[in-house]
C-alpha cells in the first residue's frame, strides 16, 4: 500500500525541530555555566579585599596593642619606682618620728630639770639673800622656836593712797598682784623667812576678812628650802583684796602656839569677830545704825579687841608697818601693842628691803 508521501515531510520537520531544541538546550546549559563562574570570581575578589582590609586591620591593632604594652610597662616602671620612693620616705618618716619622740622626751626630761633647778634657786634664794647694811639698821632681829608670819592681805595693801586703794578695788587679781605695795610685802615676807633661826618652826599665814594658811605643811622647817619655796609661791599667789579682820587673825594664829609673830600690815583694822552688836559701842555702830562706813574710832576699838587676846601670850608680837593714808592713830596704837609683849614696830624706809 503506498503511504502518502506529506506524512514524511511533516516527520523530517519534527525531527528538525527536535534537533533544533536540543542545540538550543546545549546552548543555553553553557551559557548557564559561563554566569555562576563569574559570580563567583567577583565575589572571590570581593573576599579577598576584604581579607586585605582585615589583615591591615590586624596589623595596626597589633602595632597598637604593642604600643600600649610599651605604655603599660613604663607605667609599670614608674609605679615600681614610686613605691621604691614611698618606701624610703616611710622609712625617713618613721626615724623621723622616734627622733621627734626622743627629743621630745629629752624636752620633757629638761624641763623637769629646769623646774627642779627653778625650786631650787627660789630657796637658795630664800636662803643666801644678801644682808645690806640697810637691814642691819633696821632693829628687827627674826627670834623664836614657833615663828608665826602674818600677813595683811587687805584690798589696802595694794597702795598707800586711798584714792588708788579703791581704784585697784575693781580691777582685776592679775594688777592687784603686781601692786608696788603688795609686791613690797612680798619681798617683806621673803626677807622675814631668809633670817629666821635654822633650827625654828614657821607658819605663814595672810588675812583679810578671813584668815588663811600659806605654808605647806602648816608648820615647816627653816632647814627645808623646798617646803620655804613653795610657801612662798603660795604667798605670791594671794591678790590682796577685802577688809581686814585682825581680829580673827589673831584668834586664830594664837591657836597654833607660837612663841613669836611678825605681822605685816598698813594699818588699823576694819573689822571684828562676830556680829554687830544690837547697840553702837566703841565707835562702831550697831545694827540699828545707818552708817555705812567704819569710823577711826571704831578701828582703834577693834584693834584693842584683837590687842586682848593677846595678854596672855607669853611670846613676843612685832610689827612691819607701811604707813596708810589718812591712818594717825595707827602707829601710836600698834606701838602700844607691841610694847606689851616686848616686840619691835617698825616703819621702814620705802627702799626697804
Amino acid at each position: 500500500m503506498r503511504r502518502n508521501p506529506t506524512s514524511n515531510l511533516a516527520f523530517i520537520d519534527i525531527m528538525s525541530c527536535g534537533l533544533g531544541a536540543v542545540i538550543l538546550i546545549l546552548v543555553l546549559l553553557k551559557n548557564h555555566q559561563t554566569a555562576p563562574d563569574a559570580l563567583l570570581e567577583q565575589d572571590q575578589s570581593a573576599l579577598d579585599q576584604q581579607i586585605a582590609d582585615l589583615l591591615s586591620q590586624q596589623q595596626a591593632s597589633m602595632a597598637k596593642t604593642q604600643a600600649d604594652q610599651s605604655e603599660q610597662s613604663k607605667l609599670d616602671q614608674e609605679i615600681t619606682q614610686v613605691r621604691a620612693k614611698q618606701s624610703v620616705i616611710s622609712v625617713i618618716k618613721s626615724n623621723t618620728l622616734s627622733t621627734i619622740e626622743r627629743l621630745q622626751l629629752k624636752i620633757q626630761a629638761s624641763q623637769r630639770s629646769l623646774d627642779a633647778l627653778t625650786a631650787e634657786a627660789k630657796s637658795n634664794r630664800i636662803e643666801t639673800t644678801t644682808k645690806r647694811q640697810e637691814e642691819y639698821l633696821v632693829g628687827l632681829n627674826i627670834e623664836g622656836q614657833r615663828i608665826v608670819i602674818l600677813v595683811d592681805s587687805s584690798a589696802s595693801m595694794t597702795a598707800r593712797e586711798l584714792i588708788k586703794v579703791t581704784s585697784y578695788k575693781v580691777q582685776s587679781d592679775a594688777k592687784r598682784k603686781s601692786a608696788a605695795k603688795w609686791q613690797r610685802t612680798l619681798r617683806i615676807v621673803q626677807w622675814l623667812l631668809a633670817r629666821a633661826p635654822e633650827d625654828s618652826e614657821l607658819l605663814v599665814m595672810s588675812f583679810s576678812d578671813k584668815a588663811l594658811i600659806q605654808s605647806k605643811p602648816k608648820w615647816l622647817s627653816v632647814k627645808d628650802k623646798k617646803a620655804l619655796a613653795k610657801t612662798m609661791q603660795a604667798v605670791e599667789s594671794v591678790a590682796p583684796y577685802g577688809a581686814t579682820n585682825l581680829e580673827q587673825a589673831i584668834n586664830k594664829v594664837l591657836k597654833h602656839s607660837p612663841d613669836a609673830i611678825y605681822l605685816i600690815t598698813d594699818g588699823l583694822p576694819t573689822q571684828g569677830l562676830g556680829q554687830a552688836s544690837i547697840l553702837s559701842s566703841g565707835g562702831c555702830g550697831g545694827i540699828t545704825s545707818s552708817k555705812k562706813t567704819v569710823s577711826g574710832d571704831c578701828r582703834v576699838t577693834l584693834l584693842r579687841r584683837a590687842a586682848s587676846l593677846t595678854n596672855s601670850f607669853k611670846g613676843k608680837l612685832s610689827i612691819i608697818l607701811l604707813p596708810l593714808e589718812g591712818d594717825p592713830q595707827a602707829a601710836p596704837e600698834l606701838s602700844k601693842w607691841v610694847l606689851s609683849t616686848g616686840g619691835t614696830l617698825i616703819s621702814p624706809a620705802a627702799s626697804w628691803p
